[in-house]
């Protein structure tokens, strides 16, 4: 397991939160350059990547959770969070994926060439020469999802 022990306030004891990773070597893509050297790095609130089914880019896992990853509803989190009923209601998922490499062409999020600044609700095609439907080379990307990470 990676999850950590915390102490929420003084009159509590340490309990498990799974939110809080302590992510090892074990952890870590050893094929990768960017972390096969990597010995610890501590998540607080870490997200979840996935690729996008049929997308057409190279997604290497770099960092992952242990096989008792399990997804938490940000619901469930904050200033009013019970770690002691999220560890009731744990549900290992197995392994989850907090950061990865993306290589390839990258398509648009829009499916045509945005609206113009004079009118932002009719799309005018072919007018901003800078607008790409795929970039033009492969893009290289690494992706954390956490805002809070710790070596």
């Amino acid at each position: 397991s990676t999850a950590m022990q915390v102490q929420f306030n003084q009159q509590s004891r340490p309990v498990l939160y799974p939110v809080y990773m302590s992510v090892q070597p074990e952890n870590f893509n050893q094929n990768d350059i960017i972390t096969k050297n990597l010995g610890h790095m501590i998540f607080a609130s870490a997200g979840i990547l996935k690729k996008k089914e049929k997308a057409d880019i190279e997604f290497v896992p770099l960092i992952e959770t242990s096989v008792s990853g399990m997804q938490v509803s940000t619901a469930k989190l904050g200033i009013f969070a019970k770690p002691e009923e999220l560890m009731r209601d744990y549900m290992p998922q197995g392994k989850l994926i907090i950061a990865a490499r993306i290589s390839g062409k990258l398509k648009s999020a829009y499916s045509g060439q945005p609206a113009s600044e004079g009118d932002k609700d009719k799309p005018e095609s072919g007018t901003d020469k800078s607008y790409l439907a795929e970039t033009k080379e492969p893009a290289h990307i690494i992706v954390v999802a956490d805002a809070d990470f710790f070596t």
